[in-house]
């Protein structure tokens, strides 16, 4: 090194003033060259920051960067369908050869396959980067509940969970882009079979908030507020609030969450289903009770008021006071 290689040669003159080196000079020498530290260049870069703070930086950077690669790794090696415990069996094996849009991707034989999740829009960017990313050019397994016929839905698109082939690993789609916080869990046109891992991942990517949970692109919105929910009419959204009052008129059932039906935020479930089983604590059934909290998700109307029409009892979470289908 050139701080070395001076002062070796300085120790050279001193000891025997151009003559071979002895053997106590040769000592001397090794030992400056031991302690002997190597000069950064004090050159800057355009923003002021010199070379040698730059490699610094970069060396006590490294554990962190090490760290957060270990965490995605595992992330997605987590990422595992709990095959057993939703009683799924296993359906074809295709290549993922396009991607549609954010939430249809296209196989090997030309068919589409529909991932049955709601992104914030199917042309939205960052999400088909992510899919692109995990999906394109991969074996995908798909998984469907025992003894289903038809892995299709009424479009014809395939459907189902997927499991993508990653070498050695086999990462769950739908529970990865859930918990990336690339989409948001649905019960609209076919839903998938065994939701209540998705909400859960669904609920940790909200608490982290994980991609489009962070930016408040996905929001839940409060029950109490009718002028924030308006403005999703024809939208998907999820809402939370008590319950104040529920009612029966023409066959349906209806949960209040404000005085005046006409302008307030209102819960509407078809009489039919309404007298099904409704899992409960103790094993009764009954649906959601007054000042009871709960979360709800499906598409906006405008009927006075703002009105969620319920199709599947997924799409109520109850916060408190009894068991759900999805989160407590």
């Amino acid at each position: 090194m050139r701080c070395g290689a001076a002062k070796a040669s300085r120790a050279d003159k001193a000891h025997s003033g151009g003559v071979r080196t002895t053997m106590p000079a040769q000592k001397a020498r090794n030992r400056r060259l031991r302690v002997c530290l190597p000069r950064f260049d004090n050159r800057q870069d355009r923003q002021g920051v010199s070379f040698a703070t730059r490699h610094w930086l970069i060396i006590i950077a490294m554990p962190a960067i090490l760290v957060t690669a270990q965490a995605a790794f595992g992330e997605q090696a987590d990422m595992a369908l709990p095959i057993a415990a939703c009683e799924l069996e296993e359906g074809a094996t295709l290549i993922a050869t396009d991607i549609v849009d954010a939430e249809n991707l296209r196989f090997e034989d030309g068919r589409e396959y529909h991932i049955g999740l709601l992104a914030n829009r199917p042309d939205d960017l960052p999400s088909i980067r992510a899919l692109r990313k995990l999906a394109k050019g991969r074996a995908i397994t798909l998984y469907h509940p025992r003894g289903r016929d038809r892995p299709e839905d009424r479009y014809g698109r395939l459907n189902g969970h997927a499991v993508i082939s990653h070498g050695p690993r086999r990462i769950w789609l739908q529970g990865w882009l859930v918990k990336q916080g690339h989409a948001r869990v649905t019960f609209s046109t076919t839903p998938l079979p065994c939701p209540t891992p998705l909400l859960k991942l669904e609920h940790q990517a909200r608490e982290h908030r994980a991609g489009d949970w962070g930016t408040g692109v996905f929001k839940i919105l409060p029950a109490g507020r009718p002028d924030q929910i308006v403005e999703r009419v024809g939208r998907f959204a999820i809402v939370e609030g008590r319950v104040l009052r529920v009612r029966n008129s023409r066959g349906r059932v209806y949960l209040n969450f404000g005085k005046n039906w006409r302008q307030d935020f209102t819960v509407r479930i078809p009489i039919q289903r309404a007298r099904t089983s409704w899992p409960h604590r103790d094993g009764s059934t009954a649906l959601p009770e007054k000042a009871e909290r709960i979360r709800v998700r499906g598409w906006i109307e405008l009927r006075g008021g703002p009105i969620m029409e319920i199709g599947d009892f997924g799409q109520i979470e109850r916060i408190d006071g009894s068991a759900s289908p999805g989160l407590r």
